[in-house]
């Protein structure tokens, strides 16, 4: 008789396998915008800390907006505190830089 799979066993939803959802740091989202907002103006963010959230698999990072709005988002890779971010149509191509899809080069 053969084993089970790997996956046939994580499938089961065992404790195991099971991520731990009510120790995550907080709701992990862009900030919510309207139209103006994004075509409008270009906001400028910082990097406070980077979390370590339980559950998921890349760091979290806590952006506080030059206008008061702080969020939390996934880091991206080379991403540090203190950095600069921005959000918006207008952004630079830069490191955690926001924009539209639209408007990301090829």
């Amino acid at each position: 008789m053969g084993k089970r799979l790997l996956v046939q066993r994580r499938g089961r939803g065992g404790s195991v396998f099971r991520s731990p959802s009510w120790k995550r740091v907080g709701r992990v989202a862009y900030r919510p915008y309207t139209r103006e907002d994004v075509y409008g103006k270009l906001v400028r963010g910082r990097v406070v800390e980077l979390l370590h959230d339980p559950g998921r698999g890349a760091p979290v990072a806590r952006v506080r907006f030059e206008d008061g709005v702080e969020m939390l988002m996934v880091a991206a890779e080379g991403m540090a505190v203190g950095q600069t971010i921005y959000y918006g149509a207008r952004a630079p191509i830069s490191l955690g830089s926001i924009l539209p899809v639209g408007k990301i080069p090829e």
